[in-house]
């Protein structure tokens, strides 16, 4: 008898991983749900108003989750580039007066009707989707030619340019810090 796909993928799943972020998840949900309660009792006269909102977040991410986890790796590798336009665009977007949204002084978000969007957010995934692919593709000039690395610096260069202008500094810190981490582990 074959296996059905969704259990393979499901059987493939790195358990112990997967029971850490689900306990993360649980102590995030009660420290949410504790903390608020008075505040959305008195504000929303729901005191589960944040409790309700953050799982709502919680089902959604882990959606997305599940709906990225079985799709196949040359996909990914595939379509890093287009993660990365689309992150660049997003973060140029957000820049124009009018159609970014500023709060305190800075100018990160982009409203989407009754939701925000933060573009660095998106571009801390592409950033790390292209390079992951392109490790991959390139993995000997990487490792052996100064074009090697050079290449994703000027990526990375346009994506923490964007980031400063917005500002975003925990932003650009992330996405710099992960992608001399990658660099330095693909060799």
């Amino acid at each position: 008898m074959r296996p059905n796909g969704n259990l393979a993928l499901l059987a493939s799943m790195d358990k112990p991983l997967a029971l850490s972020a689900l306990a993360l998840m649980l102590v995030g949900l009660v420290a949410i749900s504790s903390a608020s309660i008075e505040y959305a009792e008195w504000h929303f006269q729901n005191p589960w108003f944040h409790t309700q909102r953050h799982l709502t977040y919680l089902i959604a991410g882990l959606t997305a989750a599940a709906t990225c986890y079985c799709v196949k790796t040359e996909y990914w590798q595939r379509t890093g580039w287009w993660w990365l336009i689309a992150a660049l665009v997003l973060l140029m977007l957000v820049l124009i007066p009018g159609v970014g949204r500023e709060v305190n002084g800075s100018q990160r978000w982009l409203p989407l009707g009754p939701f925000t969007l933060q573009p660095s957010e998106f571009a801390k995934l592409a950033v790390v989707v292209y390079l992951a692919g392109y490790m991959v593709r390139r993995e000997d000039e990487v490792r052996e030619q100064i074009s090697g690395f050079v290449k994703p610096m000027a990526v990375l260069f346009a994506t923490t340019l964007l980031l400063l202008l917005e500002p975003d500094f925990g932003a650009t810190v992330i996405v710099v810090v992960t992608a001399f981490g990658m660099l330095f582990l693909a060799g």
